[in-house]
């Protein structure tokens, strides 16, 4: 009874093959592996209710020059003509007008459509072109008169009782192969949808370890951290079988797919003239940035009303001036600090003199101040007057603060003023250290922070390489002014890191400013 109802089966699971599958090697391989027949009918090769043309490419790589694809004909017709010495074989597919299927390419080839080997590296389901299936006319299926495949079988097996049994121990290869595939869809299923789901999957191998351990042993050990990492490790092992069966189709399916959008689509927003969300949380950082800054100064006018006011001394009662004489020789300045008060530190930044260079005193103070870059070139184009130097403060996130003094020509700079240089943007000339009071530039950098800015479209100069110096290059286009910003904030936390280091003297803690 069961040999006598087997065809019958075969049939109908070849039929329902034939109506999910769309590609042809993978099909003929299935066909091949349950032995059903796959018919030529003039152009078209018949895979039960679905066809091909004959000329169709697999996704079957051939090794030879080009590596060009087989057409589903030449695979089906090395399956007939597989015991056949090689020159028979030429012969046959030349009568044939079939395409040869080279030597070295026959051994893998037959083995994976045979069931042997599960995958072959010469297939490439990503290149191969699209073919879609066709149903077969109902006319021209009831009246094909193609012969089926024949596969070459060995002497043992002519009997009709024995092909059976070579059929009934495919078809059982088969269905262990569909039980182990659908056992790993499961446990992927499971592993995907979570902890949750992997509840009943660990109640059921709990009872199935139960009869298999004879009792709590197996319970105990999944009972712990170490029992759940081992029960997972096993549903993911599990898996594997279902993840490489299911490897061919995805990636046929993959190459069938169309990307709408990704991520980059969505970062340009056609159509899109405000960011709304993105607005308010800058207007709200904003907000409380300058929150802060107002409570600080708050604080800080406490503070300096707290103090007292400064006594002058007997020796400054005595020297004050009679009445009569001269202003200039009144009390110090205002600007002066007071009595017994060490001047607040000042950092030196030095910049080129050429006005080629990206930075220098021409746009300097709209670069560190405004983080706007405009081109020196412009600015001196449109009468624009170049600082002598320029003067500004800086806070840092820690909340420390450092005042800076920016300038180009260093040669009339003291020994105790270059220990106050906490900068050097250089332009990647030599000579813009010509009369510095440091042997190499290697002795400069290692303690002075040196920092080189240029233009994207710039080409990096390669002396620059070789420093130890901090490179930033960005946008000189209007539209791009964000990049600016975001170079002048790292440009500031590369000099608050070299000053904590090399410079503490130069920074002022928040206690210490009046």
């Amino acid at each position: 009874f069961f040999f006598s109802t087997l065809p019958q089966v075969r049939c109908a699971a070849a039929m329902d093959i034939a109506d999910t599958l769309s590609d042809p090697l993978t099909l003929l391989r299935r066909f091949t592996m349950t032995k059903q027949p796959v018919k030529l009918v003039g152009d078209y090769l018949v895979f039960g209710r679905v066809r091909f043309p004959r000329a169709a490419p697999t996704a079957y790589r051939a090794s030879t020059k080009g590596k060009p694809f087989y057409p589903v004909d030449a695979l089906w017709f090395l399956l007939q003509k597989q015991s056949l010495k090689p020159g028979e074989y030429l012969r046959e597919c030349t009568s044939n007008q079939m395409m040869p299927v080279s030597r070295p390419d026959q051994r893998a080839l037959l083995a994976y459509l045979n069931g042997t080997a599960d995958s072959s590296p010469a297939i490439d389901m990503t290149g191969a072109t699209i073919v879609t299936a066709e149903p077969v006319p109902a006319d021209e299926g009831a009246t094909s008169a193609a012969a089926p495949m024949e596969l070459d079988e060995p002497d043992d097996l002519e009997d009709a009782q024995a092909r059976e049994e070579a059929a009934a121990a495919v078809a059982k290869a088969a269905a262990e192969k569909e039980r182990e595939e659908a056992a790993g869809k499961a446990a992927l299923a499971a592993l995907l949808a979570g902890p949750h789901a992997q509840v009943a999957v660990e109640a059921d191998g709990g009872a199935d370890a139960a009869d298999g351990d004879g009792g709590g042993g197996g319970g105990a050990e999944a009972a712990g951290p170490d029992g759940k990492k081992k029960k997972s490790k096993n549903m993911m092992g599990a898996a594997k079988a279902y993840i490489k069966a299911d490897r061919a189709a995805t990636a046929a399916i993959l190459k069938r797919e169309k990307t709408l959008r990704d991520r980059r689509a969505i970062l340009c927003a056609p159509g899109v003239s405000s960011f709304q969300s993105v607005t308010h949380i800058l207007e709200a950082f904003k907000a409380q940035q300058k929150a802060l800054e107002r409570e600080e100064q708050k604080a800080r006018r406490d503070r300096s009303a707290a103090k007292p006011p400064p006594q002058p001394s007997s020796s400054s009662a005595s020297s004050r001036p009679r009445a009569g004489s001269s202003s200039s020789k009144a009390a110090p300045p205002a600007s002066a600090p007071p009595a017994g008060k060490a001047p607040k530190p000042v950092a030196t930044i030095v910049v080129p003199a050429a006005i080629t260079s990206a930075v220098n005193l021409w746009n300097v103070s709209q670069l560190l101040r405004e983080k706007r870059w405009i081109s020196p070139v412009e600015l001196k184009q449109s009468g624009a007057a170049k600082p002598a130097e320029i003067k500004l403060e800086h806070c840092f996130e820690d909340g420390s603060r450092a005042r800076f003094l920016v300038i180009e020509n260093a040669n009339k700079l003291s020994e105790a003023e270059w220990r106050n240089v906490a900068c050097v943007i250089v332009q990647g000339a030599a000579w813009q250290f010509k009369g510095w009071p440091f042997k190499s530039e290697a002795d400069l950098f290692t303690k002075v922070l040196g920092v080189h800015m240029r233009t994207r479209d710039e080409t990096p100069n390669q002396l620059v390489k070789s420093w130890n110096v901090e490179k930033y290059a960005f946008s000189k286009e209007k539209v791009n002014q964000h990049d600016v910003a975001v170079t002048v904030s790292s440009f500031w936390q590369a000099v608050h890191k070299s000053m904590t280091v090399q410079k503490p003297h130069l920074l002022m803690k928040p206690h210490q400013l009046s």
